[in-house]
């Protein structure tokens, strides 16, 4: 690995050969989520995390850190756009014009540079939601450890902060 960016790419990219493992037949399917499962085992591994969970908390961070300026409000030609997360944590594009909503993109605009790069984001985050909250639930039925550290880079994280609040954590003193 040539640094966090290769091992955030790499990430991504398993991420992606198991979702794209759904379209085809259930054994294929659950054959290929095991390879994806065993592949994040070794690329936390050799990124020097102790297990797919504290890999994937980074990398989940890792992945919004990189695109935090975009979620501020960019005004291109007047059309103010921003990324709003409703309080479960899904996020979704608001568009408005002169203080009032628009209901779509304008399609002279479709196609500028920032507006392609928040729609992406906001795929992005999607995504990130569903992986997330699936991770979430799977730490809670192993019942696996969060440290403090963990914890804080979560609170901040957008997406997953509203999922937390849901949550009962147990401190474990011994």
């Amino acid at each position: 690995l040539a640094d966090e960016e290769d091992l955030c790419k790499r990430y991504l990219l398993i991420h992606a050969f198991r979702k794209e493992s759904k379209a085809f037949g259930s054994q294929r399917s659950a054959s290929e989520s095991k390879a994806a499962d065993m592949a994040l085992r070794n690329l936390a591994t050799n990124g020097g995390y102790s297990d797919p969970l504290h890999l994937t908390l980074r990398m989940e961070a890792k992945i919004i850190e990189d695109q935090r300026a975009l979620l501020e409000e960019q005004i291109i030609e007047g059309v103010s756009f921003r990324i709003i997360f409703d309080t479960a944590g899904k996020a979704s594009l608001e568009v408005s014009k002169d203080g009032k909503s628009l209901k779509s993109i304008p399609a002279k605009l479709k196609k500028h540079e920032t507006v392609v790069a928040l729609t992406a984001l906001v795929k992005t985050l999607t995504e990130q939601y569903r992986r997330t909250k699936q991770l979430l639930e799977q730490a809670m039925e192993d019942r696996s450890p969060f440290l403090l550290k963990d914890l804080a880079l979560l609170s901040a994280h957008p997406v997953v902060a509203p999922m937390l609040r849901n949550l009962v954590l147990i401190c474990d003193q011994g």
